[in-house]
């Protein structure tokens, strides 16, 4: 039954992921009507910004299947995001890239290089949570984060890169600290209260694994994003097997969010992707030693329904518009170039498996893009992290459309986190 969730009239699937995951802002345009006068839906232009977020936070922790007909609580659960960036201004936003902290020891390069090692990289949406505050239980949920993160390190395999989505500061504040105490340097905006981050390696207290060098990271909003996404980037020096060290780009990004057959996000999906390739492949051609190129995050990518899937297929895609100039070389999906388990089909978002739901929406949202020369293959493989639930906790999930709560289990977020193995040998 992997693929019962393939239906294309399923609205109400359309509404949990929404409700559960992905806002949308919604561009209401007033007219000299009054309010009264106006459909259901297109009173939300005439609310007060306090009235939409109260909205928003209401309709964002809506859990049941609504009327298919009732499109103002449709619109009315992409609101939490529209009205909090009306709070931060991101034209006044710095990107805090951890001045201060140690440059990375190279000294031991040559010793880590000749061992052959590979080294790792981690997506994970962490969920602002329902209320738009990380609700429910932040600091248990990114203490597990955490651990997770820190438990994959090893001096072997290194964790360099870990890239987050939907990042608020109840969750920053409790996450980011124990990563930096463990050695890595968090990239971030400074003043907005839903983004995305890197966390980069840069020095252990008790190992000597070679890390990363960050020659530059900064975040690039999108031309073209009613939610203001972008992508935050950073291009490094890696350790290489070859007699000059290599360098890589790496960027994390969260696509434009489905709303509903109306506006499912993919006619900015598409151009975002491609423009993101294209700073890629313009860096690349500024700097050759860049060989490695690295997109990871939740992409919010459709493309591999059984039918009406509302994207392209996205290495085709991606493939297809190259254009002159492009570097010689292509993009590989880290799940489909290691996967060899036909009834693993990638779910990074799945609500029959994540303790916290009990529904049948399953999407392969999350993904890992790694771009190299031609016959220069370095993934290795990929697996999930997150699945369980945490010992002991528990939340009275409401259901905002008959008034109801149900006790559900609480999991590190309501996406599963992305592990990719990389090697440092191309092969």
């Amino acid at each position: 039954d992997d693929d019962d969730d393939d239906d294309d009239d399923s609205d109400a699937e359309s509404v949990a992921l929404l409700a559960d995951d992905n806002p949308v802002e919604v561009a209401a345009s007033s007219n000299n009507r009054s309010s009264e006068e106006l459909p259901r839906n297109q009173q939300l232009a005439f609310m007060t910004e306090e009235e939409q977020i109260a909205m928003a936070i209401d309709l964002s922790c809506g859990t049941s299947e609504p009327s298919r007909n009732d499109q103002f609580a449709r619109v009315g659960a992409q609101l939490f995001e529209a009205a909090s960036r009306q709070v931060g201004n991101r034209e006044h936003c710095s990107i805090d890239v951890g001045i201060g902290l140690q440059p990375p020891n190279t000294s031991n390069w040559d010793s880590w290089k000749r061992k052959g090692s590979c080294f790792q990289v981690v997506t994970y949406n962490l969920w602002f949570g329902c209320r738009g505050d990380g609700f429910p239980h932040p600091e248990a949920r990114m203490s597990k984060v955490a651990d997770l993160l820190l438990n994959r390190h090893s001096t072997q395999n290194p964790l360099w890169f870990a890239g987050f989505q939907e990042v608020v500061p109840s969750l920053s504040t409790v996450l980011f600290p124990k990563l930096q105490k463990a050695g890595y340097r968090i990239i971030q905006e400074t003043g907005v209260p839903y983004g995305v981050a890197l966390a980069i390696r840069q020095a252990g207290a008790n190992d000597d694994c070679a890390c990363p060098q960050i020659v530059e990271a900064n975040f690039q909003p999108y031309r073209q994003s009613p939610l203001g996404r972008g992508f935050m980037y950073a291009h490094c020096r890696i350790p290489s097997p070859g007699e000059c060290d290599e360098e890589c780009i790496v960027a994390t990004t969260h696509l434009e969010s489905f709303c509903s057959k109306q506006y499912d996000g993919s006619k900015f999906r598409g151009p975002q992707i491609l423009e993101l390739q294209q700073f890629f492949f313009r860096r690349m051609q500024q700097h050759p030693n860049i060989k490695t190129a690295i997109i990871m995050g939740d992409l919010n990518w459709d493309d591999e329904r059984l039918k009406n899937s509302p994207d392209p297929k996205l290495l085709e895609l991606l493939s297809e518009a190259t254009g002159g100039g492009a570097p010689n070389g292509q993009w590989k999906d880290a799940f489909l170039e290691t996967n060899s388990d036909r009834n693993n089909k990638g779910y990074s978002y799945d609500t029959k498996l994540n303790p916290m739901f009990s529904g049948s929406l399953r999407r392969r949202l999350d993904r890992v893009l790694v771009f190299r020369p031609e016959d220069s293959d370095i993934i290795l493989r990929q697996h999930m992290i997150g699945k369980d639930p945490l010992p002991g906790l528990t939340f009275d999930k409401p259901n905002t459309f008959n008034g109801t709560t149900r006790e559900m289990p609480v999991a590190a977020s309501d996406h599963f986190g992305l592990v990719t193995h990389l090697s440092t040998q191309a092969g």
